[in-house]
């Protein structure tokens, strides 16, 4: 603990505050490197990154750029890149399920309590491999997974985007990190692995729900920190029951598989994007 800094029981855990530490090492989603199409699973490369200081007209900001591995101890935890697996499943025609791992053994262990039952599979959508590109569809929308640059890419029975995630090559600015692409962080005190999951928004798109909350109702242009924690008042950003789901205007609900700490990012930090923030290794309890 710093020196006059001070603790208090319960206090909510923003995990998105690790994504802008230099001290951090962070693995940038780059591109498939092997893809079953039948299976909808894969692995991804993971790119080694750190935060470098950037000096422009008096004005320092932090960008992604290499890193130089080091050999080091613990075993494995200094590699420069990382080969990880993910794995899509079709749970209904309106339902898809995104899993991806930020450590190459990370596996659930049992029946989750926060599903009714274990997920069911659809066999209903129907595959387009065009060799850069698959695409699942169902005759309520689609998915597809580009393999370089990586993207999952969401849309309805229309064709219209729903959303895609955000790749570091979808920077429009000088400043990469902003918005923090698809990626993790290894965190330096504990090597803990938390996850960004970056998505696109867009300029009319409007966001509901996350539990409880006494704020606008529409939380576009809002960061909520999903925690218990009894506000004792109105107005606040505390809620007592934060549900990690979402609804779009644009038609699609994100649900987040996962009781650890979650940080909504809705267009705070950037307009054009919606990052959550998971506090493990897993970007839904991943089945190896």
């Amino acid at each position: 603990m710093k020196e006059h800094e001070t603790t208090l029981q319960n206090q909510p855990v923003d995990i998105s505050e690790e994504f802008g530490k230099q001290e951090n090492h962070f693995f940038v989603g780059s591109r498939v490197e092997e893809f079953d199409r039948d299976a909808a699973s894969g692995t991804i490369i993971w790119r080694g990154k750190g935060l470098k200081q950037r000096v422009s007209y008096h004005q320092l900001t932090l960008t992604f750029e290499d890193y130089k591995t080091w050999s080091e101890v613990p075993p494995d935890e200094y590699k420069g890149d990382w080969c990880l697996p993910f794995s899509i499943s079709f749970i209904t025609p309106r339902t898809v399920r995104l899993q991806l791992a930020a450590r190459p053994q990370s596996v659930s262990d049992g029946p989750s309590l926060m599903l009714d039952g274990e997920p069911g599979a659809d066999g209903s959508w129907e595959m387009n491999d065009t060799g850069s590109s698959t695409t699942y569809e169902s005759q309520f929308g689609s998915v597809t997974v580009t393999r370089d640059p990586w993207h999952f890419e969401f849309r309805d029975a229309s064709g219209k985007l729903l959303t895609r995630t955000h790749h570091l090559a979808d920077s429009k600015g000088v400043i990469n990190s902003k918005p923090i692409p698809f990626s993790f962080v290894r965190i330096t005190p504990n090597l803990h692995r938390y996850i960004a999951a970056s998505f696109l928004l867009s300029p009319d798109e409007r966001l509901f729900g996350c539990g409880e909350s006494f704020t606008r109702l529409n939380k576009r242009g809002q960061k909520i920190v999903l925690w218990v924690y009894d506000a004792y008042s109105a107005q606040v950003p505390e809620m007592y029951k934060p549900v990690p789901f979402f609804m779009s205007s644009r038609g699609y609900g994100m649900f987040m598989h996962t009781a650890s700490p979650l940080t909504f990012d809705l267009g705070a930090s950037h307009d054009e994007a919606n990052m959550i923030y998971v506090g493990e290794d897993n970007l839904d309890r991943w089945r190896g």
